[in-house]
């Protein structure tokens, strides 16, 4: 998947190591939401 997204940001004339670390800064933090609500699902 990053690197597609790295391909396309080449293609438009985007610097593709921020779009890569755009894209990981996200990853990081839909996982870490999706980890804070299982932990609150346990809890209930």
């Amino acid at each position: 998947m990053i690197d597609k997204v790295k391909a396309r940001a080449t293609e438009n004339n985007l610097p593709p190591e921020l779009v890569e670390a755009l894209w990981r800064q996200m990853i990081g933090w839909f996982i870490q939401y999706e980890e804070e609500r299982l932990r609150s699902d346990r809890k209930e």
